[in-house]
C-alpha cells in the first residue's frame, strides 16, 4: 500500500466536501473542467479509490489466510456486480 494512495484518497474526499458544501465551488469546478468532474463522478471516484486501497491492505497482510487475493476478488466482482445489477434494476 502506498502512501501516496492514501494522500490522494485524502485529496478527493477533501474536494468532494468543498464542491458539496459550496455551490459556487462546484459551479467552478464544472466550468473548468468543462463538466468531467462532477460531486458524482468524484463520489464514485472516491469508493472506487476506498475499496482498492482496502483491497491492497487486506492482501498485503494476508488476513483471509493464503488465498487472501483470491477472496478479496471474488468478492469485489459480487460486490460490484450486485451494484450493476441493482442500477440497472432501479432504472427500468
Amino acid at each position: 500500500m502506498n502512501i501516496s494512495d492514501g494522500v490522494k484518497l485524502a485529496a478527493r474526499t477533501l474536494t468532494y466536501k468543498a464542491m458539496d458544501s459550496s455551490k459556487v465551488i462546484n459551479t467552478l469546478v464544472s466550468r473548468i473542467t468543462f463538466g468531467s468532474v462532477t460531486r458524482d463522478t468524484l463520489a464514485k471516484n472516491i469508493l472506487s479509490g476506498t475499496v482498492n486501497l482496502a483491497q491492497q491492505y487486506e492482501c498485503d497482510q494476508k488476513l483471509l489466510g493464503e488465498r487472501s487475493a483470491e477472496i478479496v476478488s471474488l468478492a469485489r466482482s459480487v460486490l460490484f456486480d450486485n451494484t450493476m445489477v441493482q442500477a440497472l434494476w432501479y432504472l427500468c
